[in-house]
């Protein structure tokens, strides 16, 4: 238990330090491709203003000129096709530095660097073109939601 609590700090502590990156002097350009299933799943003893409160945050984030979040609609299939269904980060650096990429699996997370992330990079660069609804649209879907749960 006390290892449990340990570790909720240091997620908690790098989630406040990710945050301070992007609301601080010369923040870097950011995007955010969330399924939309993300946005309507609902954990057991989570209340409604937990959400709220994330939606408000998703929102206001979406302001920032250096923010961009585009929603994977429910209907588009394109993630399951691809084989993407897990969360993946992808950090591009200065040009002396490899791009990385971290993903989620069930084992863990994984750490992988260019030339190896390409495949990684092109699949994301697809589903956030082609397949995710434009900032607009996906800040007015963000936005419906959080009347529903404001009701």
């Amino acid at each position: 238990a006390a290892a449990d609590e340990v570790e909720a700090a240091k997620l908690l502590e790098a989630r406040l330090a990710r945050g301070k990156i992007l609301r601080g002097d010369n923040p870097p350009d950011s995007r955010f491709l969330l399924h939309e299933a993300v946005l309507h799943q609902r954990v057991q003893g989570i209340d409604r203003g937990t959400y709220r409160a994330q939606l408000h945050h998703m929102l206001k984030l979406a302001e920032y000129p250096h923010v961009r979040i585009r929603v994977l609609p429910l209907d588009s299939g394109a993630h399951n096709v691809v084989g993407f269904n897990t969360g993946i980060t992808i950090l591009s650096m200065p040009a002396t530095w490899p791009t990385l990429a971290h993903v989620e699996t069930p084992l863990g997370a994984m750490v992988a660097e260019a030339p190896d992330i390409d495949s990684f990079k092109g699949i994301y660069d697809a589903l956030w073109d082609e397949n995710a609804l434009d900032e607009e649209r996906s800040t007015a879907k963000m936005t419906a939601m959080l009347k529903e749960l404001e009701t």
